[in-house]
């Protein structure tokens, strides 16, 4: 009995200490964000000039990013501990916290920094020098928890494999919010080793459902940030499945303190596209064919500009270019690889020249005739130089006015700025090289299925007819890549360019605003979902080809989509890419992943899935209704779950079709209930939940890439699945492969 009470004293004594350092960190916290606002504001009141300006912005930039990293680490300010063979104690958090003694340990180690990688790596096989890892649980400023490892030859305890069981499964069990949260305290070896590795090159990161691919991928998003500061002026650009995924990870990278990143779907990557409309099957996968990229190029290429004669009216005269010295003037233009926009500026910069040597030189020509004695010519001239004197070289002073025919260098610089500036000078120049509009280009070409024979004869006359579309249709997702090619084709605008150049708004909202923006690193999640053509849009935001793409290729869906990585990359990465995998499932229980083997081989997978961790003992429900009782059913598992998971989340999968009558059968979920929500087996990809009620699987598996869909919808789950099937005996012993031992009832 004395034992027992001497360890709970022990035990309380280590937590009275941990919150007393707690208390700690956040004075120090705390300190900080008053001497960053004060370095902020001295900064300003000293910029005098434009270079102070310059340089005080950038400091100011910095130090506004340090102080939204400090005030959010309010949660999780520190999550652990290590203890050293040698006796010194190293706390790992959130953010790093410097000592008020510049020689001193900082009294809090960024989990970025390398000296906090043991905390998510030491086992008791290799601990890396340490002999104890302590997890500290907190609420806002308290401590509530500790739970501690030894790291010896002697400790079994970590057999699994796993870093921090105790810590990692609470959260696991934790229920769902509808958020994703961060897992900086919980990282496992495996994806330790993934957010730090280098980013150079391409990197695929293999990971079945559960895995962690997201929270490894948005982590490393946070460790490129904080390791190589080079890729701060650039940012990185995170792209999603959806953009229900997108609110689902909404709160991770700032709750990391990160704010240069700017997450987004693939379609929403081009400024002023819209997408309004949703393709067949057949039409996403003949429009995310590599073909494209060449249909698009001639199609271009034959809206080129045909050489001909320019002629402007000028101060009563016409100043003319005959076919050659255009034809010279647009072969110069084109020399390169400059796109129609960039050639057409250096066509219209080269003409107005020429224009303003003409002109110049048939003034000149104007005032020889005069000399030569023709009166006409010279009544007609005086009046020219009392319109305009400049033109030819007219010089005043208080002793009078003397022509000379010889136009200075001002001369010639207004004359070149009055034609730069005449609508009828830009007129002609416009109908020689019009400017070109990717919109109008896409719109006239997949209306017309004679001219989009002319350009993409690849094409099968089947191929053709499921693209073609109205002209003035909404666009579609796969539509959008193609206008991002024709846009590239065709280059950027002078006005494009100035609203990107607007250096008072933040990176995410410049970089959206310009679809020329070079990104430092680009991470992709649910990347094996991407067309040939969406892999162009993306490596043309990173001509570095510095790319995190994770994913799983089992759970492939998009009209398309390769069956391998190897299949995926060819177009765009060829073979310079590496590969690595997570083979352990956090989040799926072992006994729903049991059930999914028959579905991933009617999948044709040739991608082991991961290792479940977790057993729950909860065997996932089949249940056969008939279709009149199906909705009904659904509703009352639905709440029966919302019931057993109270302050969690529940999902509710089934196809668009049925979505009207279970919205309405459905409803709100009860007060203090978990929360119920309706989604398609596409926008369940890359989201969880603590209970799903998977409707009419069989008919998920009936569409396009059915099985592997199916394979996602199973997986949403933390801890139950249960699945609904209509007996309406369409579905035969034979062919239902969710039939059979592992299933229960109720």
């Amino acid at each position: 009995m004395a034992d027992r009470m001497s360890t709970v004293d022990q035990a309380h004594a280590e937590l009275e200490r941990e919150q007393q350092h707690l208390d700690e960190l956040f004075d120090r916290r705390d300190s900080l964000i008053g001497t960053v606002a004060r370095d902020r504001a001295a900064h300003l009141a000293t910029a005098h000039d434009e270079a102070d300006r310059t340089t005080a912005a950038a400091a100011v930039a910095a130090l506004t990013r340090r102080e939204q990293e400090l005030e959010r680490a309010d949660r999780g300010l520190c999550f652990g501990r290590v203890d050293t063979d040698e006796g010194e104690q190293r706390y790992i958090g959130r953010i790093g916290l410097p000592s008020e003694d510049e020689d001193a340990d900082p009294l809090l180690v960024d989990w970025r920094a390398p000296a906090a990688r043991p905390f998510y790596t030491a086992t008791a096989a290799q601990p890396l020098g340490l002999h104890r890892r302590r997890h500290i649980r907190t609420d806002q400023r308290t401590v509530l928890s500790i739970d501690d490892e030894l790291l010896d030859a002697e400790n079994t305890s970590d057999a699994s494999g796993l870093v921090g069981e105790a810590a990692l499964m609470e959260a696991l069990d934790a229920r769902r919010t509808g958020a994703m949260g961060d897992v900086v305290a919980t990282l496992q070896g495996e994806q330790d080793e993934i957010i730090r590795a280098s980013h150079r090159g391409c990197l695929v990161v293999q990971g079945g459902p559960g895995t962690g691919k997201t929270a490894v991928a948005l982590h490393r998003a946070a460790y490129l940030l904080f390791t190589h500061t080079h890729l701060v002026e650039r940012g990185v650009l995170v792209v999603g499945p959806s953009p229900a995924f997108l609110d689902y990870i909404d709160q991770v990278l700032p709750s990391l303190g990160e704010t240069q990143v700017v997450a987004t779907t693939v379609e929403r990557l081009l400024p002023g596209a819209e997408v309004g409309r949703v393709d067949t099957a057949a039409a996403a996968e003949v429009k995310g064919r590599a073909l494209w990229a060449d249909v698009l190029r001639r199609s271009v290429q034959a809206r080129q500009p045909v050489s001909r004669a320019i002629e402007v009216p000028y101060d009563g005269e016409r100043v003319t270019l005959d076919e050659p010295a255009v034809a010279e003037i647009l072969a110069r233009a084109r020399a390169g690889q400059a796109s129609h926009h960039l050639a057409r500026e250096r066509f219209r910069e080269q003409a107005i020249d020429a224009l303003a040597a003409a002109a110049l030189k048939r003034a000149a020509q104007l005032l020889e005739e005069v000399e030569h004695g023709f009166e006409d010519i010279l009544g007609k001239l005086d009046k020219s130089l009392r319109k305009q004197a400049e033109v030819v070289g007219v010089r005043s002073s208080s002793r009078g006015v003397q022509v000379d025919g010889v136009a200075t260098a001002e001369d010639a610089a207004d004359l070149r700025r009055d034609l730069a500036t005449s609508p009828d000078v830009l007129a002609e120049l416009d109908s020689v090289w019009p400017t070109l509009d990717p919109q109008r280009i896409l719109g006239g070409l997949l209306a017309d299925r004679a001219v989009l024979a002319e350009y993409a004869p690849e094409l099968t006359d089947a191929d053709r007819a499921v693209v073609c579309r109205p002209e003035g249709a909404a666009w579609s997702v796969p539509d959008i890549a193609l206008l991002d090619e024709l846009a590239d084709l065709v280059g950027e605008t002078d006005r494009a360019g100035e609203v990107a150049a607007d250096n008072s708004r933040t990176l995410a909202e410049r970089a959206s605003a310009d679809r020329t923006w070079a990104f430092g690193h680009v991470i992709v999640d649910e990347a094996q979902e991407l067309s040939a053509m969406q892999w162009r849009m993306l490596v043309r935001r990173c001509p570095t080809r510095s790319f995190t793409l994770v994913g799983d290729v089992n759970q492939a869906y998009a009209p398309g989509s390769a069956p391998s990585w190897e299949d995926a990359l060819a177009s765009s990465f060829g073979d310079r890419w590496r590969r690595t995998e997570l083979t352990i499932s956090y989040r799926t229980p072992r006994e729903v992943m049991e059930r999914t083997a028959p579905v991933l081989a009617a999948a044709g997978s040739s991608v082991e899935p991961p290792r479940s961790v977790r057993s729950n003992d909860r065997l996932p429900t089949r249940r056969e209704v008939l279709e009149a009782r199906l909705v009904t059913e659904v509703t009352d598992a639905a709440r029966e779950l919302s019931e057993r998971y109270r302050g969690g989340q529940v999902a509710v999968i089934a196809l668009p079709g049925r979505h009207e009558a279970l919205r309405a059968a459905l409803g709100s979920s009860a007060e203090g209930h978990a929360q119920v929500r309706l989604v398609s087996p596409l926008d369940s990809k890359g989201l969880e939940f603590d209970a799903v009620v998977l409707v009419d699987p069989h008919a998920v598996a009936a569409g396009p890439r059915g099985w592997s869909s199916l394979y996602v919808c199973m997986t949403r789950c933390t801890q139950e699945l249960h699945i609904v099937v209509p007996s309406d005996g369409s579905i035969t012993p034979d062919v239902d492969v969710l039939a059979g031992q592992g299933w229960s009832s109720r």
